[in-house]
């Protein structure tokens, strides 16, 4: 995760800034949910628009940087993003989050983890 946003959890507002993103946790729907939004428009995931896909790099290296640390504190991250008519914003954005449960709840939900 971006230096000074470790632990994006519910209440914790704010943001940073990196790789030409924002991150934020504004209104989050889980218990830990950091959005990665970037700073340019971006339509959605299918329409990227001129110079969408290189910012579309950046973009998920932070992702993937803010997802790796949740999993580090949490065991576990989801990744979403929405287009067409589940696109709230039409703005492209990343939801990075844990729903909560305990380890013990993932392993019984998803037991077909391979090992």
């Amino acid at each position: 995760m971006p230096p000074g946003h470790s632990g994006h959890h519910a209440g914790h507002g704010g943001g940073g800034n990196r790789g030409g993103t924002r991150v934020r946790a504004h209104q989050p729907a889980y218990p830990v949910h950091v959005v990665v939004v970037p700073k340019v428009h971006v339509s959605s995931l299918v329409d990227l628009g001129d110079g969408g896909e290189q910012l579309l790099g950046k973009v998920m290296a932070v992702v993937q940087q803010v997802a790796a640390q949740m999993e580090e504190e949490h065991g576990a991250a989801c990744v979403t993003t929405n287009v067409g008519l589940y696109q709230e914003s039409r703005h492209l954005h990343f939801h990075v989050y844990h729903r909560g449960e305990s380890e013990a709840q993932i392993l019984a939900t998803y037991s077909h983890h391979d090992s």
